[in-house]
């Protein structure tokens, strides 16, 4: 064989490992990203509901953004405190931030501490137009018709008590229902 032939080979050859490697690596990605997915929704499905005076409402996993991100504490938790700030996010929610009331201190983390003033983060989905052209289809056909407190308002709040996988703080999301009370 010519020297031509050898390099022309030892090119295709090259191309073939390198193109195998990379379809390896993406099967291997989105395996250990199913398997999040899987064991999320596993989370949510085998959460057992008790005897409270209220409920969460699970179709709304359905429209969560990226929900694989989320490490489910407790399916249905009620929390009480008050707003204390409001921040709009790109994926169509909003965050709100809750200085608990007293007693609810263990819900918090080191990361709500340090990251979130102290507070537990609130975060109704689909509130306000998706704006990452990433967030695909999570919001489409569903209207939220959660109340919509203001910074100094006190709140009941009732959701799923979630760990933020990628911020590492606790969070009531999604966010079933919100009711401004006076304390």
């Amino acid at each position: 064989m010519s020297s031509k032939t050898l390099k022309k080979q030892s090119c295709r050859k090259q191309i073939f490992y390198t193109t195998t490697f990379m379809l390896l690596y993406m099967v291997i990605a989105l395996h250990s990203k199913a398997q999040i997915i899987s064991q999320t929704n596993a989370a949510i499905d085998s959460a057992k509901l008790t005897d409270k005076e209220y409920t969460c409402e699970d179709s709304l996993w359905n429209h969560v953004f990226m929900k694989y991100r989320l490490r489910m504490i407790e399916r249905c938790k009620q929390v009480t405190g008050v707003i204390m700030g409001t921040k709009k996010s790109g994926d169509g929610d909003v965050h709100f931030l809750l200085k608990l009331d007293a007693g609810q201190e263990k819900l918090l983390n080191t990361k709500n501490i340090t990251k979130q003033e102290g507070c537990l983060v609130l975060e109704p989905i689909c509130i306000t137009k998706v704006v990452n052209f990433f967030v695909g289809k999570a919001c489409v056909g569903y209207v939220n018709k959660v109340t919509i407190p203001k910074v100094g308002d006190h709140v009941e709040v009732t959701g799923s008590l979630v760990r933020d996988g990628v911020h590492g703080w606790n969070e009531i999301h999604p966010v079933t229902k919100i009711t401004v009370t006076a304390k």
